[in-house]
């Protein structure tokens, strides 16, 4: 039996993935001891904030060229 499941739901943007995963990670990360602080944490989050977004969006641009 096929779900129902309506378009809008199953068509989450990659980049709101990766904010979802991100802020997850943030939230372990919270009970964890600072290794490092201020700028540097900032920058840490942020590069890895980045390249999660870049990973999802290419990973998925790619798909869709090798299935053309």
């Amino acid at each position: 039996m096929p779900l129902k499941i309506p378009y809008y739901e199953m068509d989450i943007p990659r980049l709101v993935t990766a904010l979802a995963d991100w802020l997850s990670c943030l939230l372990y990360l919270r009970f964890l001891p600072p290794r490092y602080g201020g700028v540097k944490r900032a920058a840490l989050y942020g590069g890895a904030l980045a390249a999660l977004a870049l990973y999802l969006v290419l990973f998925r641009f790619m798909i869709k060229m090798l299935s053309k």
